[in-house]
């Protein structure tokens, strides 16, 4: 049987939607996945084993008896002793690069990976970190873009569910891992960053760097971002939730607009990720549906009574502060989407941006898969490849109603705006952001030089803090021509100057 690609094959799966919805019980696209798990989980535990992934791999058209993919020329092997083992340091602390090891049952994992990628089946493995042994993990990769867009062999971004198969199993308390490849960003340092900063601000993410060793071969550094949960939301706010993520999409439309009572317009927009405290999935959708009627449905004068018993404005305020002011491109004023809801132990909700390695670059050009930013509705338009991205962009659009509700209100504007000038003056500032940014970078910078799987140059690691580069957009992973350090002194001049009492 002839091989068919893993990436071919996912597009066929995406066009099988309808059939699949009915034949399943399923569905793809967004955060719909499709549901084939208990159709080949034949010994009912709740994971396919290697025998049953190759029943619905050859069910998929895939050839499984073809011999395994060669290994990447140079890929160095690593085993659990020849690194070093931490003990009473925390999964995210900033100093410390773990090695986490991953080892599969077959030599086909990457393909099995990418072929059940948009449905609920996570191929098994048994991951080793610090000396600890923890079975049966589940793994998927992560992301759309910065999945397609990369090619099987190289650094592609991965979920790890630690309790996929044993409830109680937690990793230095976590039950998830998101590794994220740093698509579009050759410095390592952006998504850091970025956390690094809005954390000054509201309850972000936390972030710092892993390496990945996968059947004994090296795969690199890895950014190792907090993932937006129950471990989080506790963390966050002191409560279980509920939690809701909106994928990263053009047309997101995850802004809270108001689209009736019925939860079902909600539910194709937003993903329930964790009922959390809610007593059921419908309360916690009730929840959603009651913010967005009282946001978009009351008056500017009386919305601060109404939204204050509902929504931490302070903590969104900062988040869209955050947001404008570091330029997240697939953010909350660009596109309202890239971000997750949590309920904090008073009711009110919450934000937190995630995926936000196209932050701190300037606005993208339009054409060859780039998203356009030159008509930014109801603010003066930037040209592409320019800092001048205004405080109020997007706060005209009432689908992001969000931005476009709170700045209606004087005192919300005002805020903000003091939010957006202060993130100017006490973080993008190059004798401040500078020698974090290159500490960051001195923790991974060998191990960069030796990844044969990276996405980009050693020189574009090392250069891309201080050097611009002429910039050729093949993609939408292409690096930022601009340097950091011209970001970072440039969009502070600009937002210095443009963040007065408007």
């Amino acid at each position: 049987m002839r091989r068919t690609s893993p990436l071919i094959l996912l597009l066929g799966l995406l066009s099988m939607a309808a059939v699949a919805q009915a034949q399943f019980g399923g569905r793809f696209g967004g955060s719909q996945d499709l549901r084939i798990l208990q159709r080949y989980d034949k010994d009912g535990d709740g994971m396919l084993n290697a025998r049953e992934r190759q029943a619905a791999m050859s069910d998929f058209g895939f050839d499984t008896s073809r011999a395994p993919p060669q290994e990447v020329a140079g890929a160095r092997k690593l085993k659990p002793e020849q690194v070093r083992h931490y003990t009473s340091e925390s999964l995210y602390d900033p100093k410390v690069v773990r090695t986490v090891f991953l080892e599969f049952d077959t030599p086909t994992w990457e393909d099995e990976l990418a072929v059940f990628k948009n449905s609920d089946v996570k191929v098994p493995a048994t991951l080793k970190m610090d000396g600890k042994v923890y079975r049966d993990v589940g793994i998927s990769f992560h992301g759309q873009t910065s999945f397609r867009m990369v090619s099987a062999g190289q650094k592609r971004s991965l979920n790890v569910d630690i309790n996929m198969a044993h409830k109680d199993q937690r990793l230095l308390g976590n039950k998830k891992l998101a590794l994220l490849n740093s698509a579009g960003d050759p410095t390592f340092v952006r998504s850091i960053m970025y956390m690094h900063i809005a954390r000054a601000y509201y309850p972000a993410l936390k972030v710092n760097y892993m390496r990945v060793v996968i059947n004994g071969r090296d795969w690199g550094i890895y950014v190792n971002q907090q993932p937006e949960d129950a471990v989080y939301a506790r963390m966050a706010g002191g409560s279980d939730g509920p939690i809701w993520k909106v994928e990263g999409s053009p047309n997101g439309r995850g802004g809270l607009e108001y689209l009736g009572d019925d939860p079902a317009p909600y539910q194709a927009l937003f993903e329930l990720k964790d009922k959390g405290s809610a007593a059921t999935k419908a309360d916690a959708w009730a929840m959603l549906v009651k913010l967005c009627r009282v946001l978009n449905q009351t008056s500017p004068d009386k919305l601060p009574a109404a939204i204050s018993p509902l929504l931490d404005v302070d903590a969104a305020l900062r988040y869209l502060a955050v947001d404008n002011a570091l330029m997240n491109s697939d953010g909350f004023h660009s596109r309202a989407s890239d971000y997750s809801l949590f309920v904090d132990v008073a009711g009110r909700f919450g934000f937190v941006a995630h995926d936000v390695n196209e932050s701190l670059r300037p606005i993208e050009r339009g054409g060859g898969g780039w998203r356009r930013r030159e008509q930014l509705s109801g603010t003066v338009p930037a040209p592409a490849g320019s800092v001048a991205l205004d405080p109020f962009a997007g706060a005209a659009d009432q689908d992001k109603a969000l931005l476009y509700r709170l700045l209606q209100v004087p005192e919300y504007r005002k805020k903000y705006l003091g939010y957006v000038r202060d993130v100017a003056e006490h973080w993008l500032s190059w004798e401040k952001f500078g020698p974090l940014a290159q500490r960051y970078q001195a923790l991974i910078a060998d191990d960069v030089r030796q990844d044969v799987r990276k996405l980009y140059t050693t020189e574009a690691f090392s250069s891309g803090l201080l050097s611009d580069v002429q910039e050729v957009y093949t993609g939408p992973l292409t690096a930022p021509g601009m340097s950091l350090k011209a970001f970072v002194e440039q969009r502070r001049d600009f937002l210095l100057q443009n963040s007065g009492g408007r």
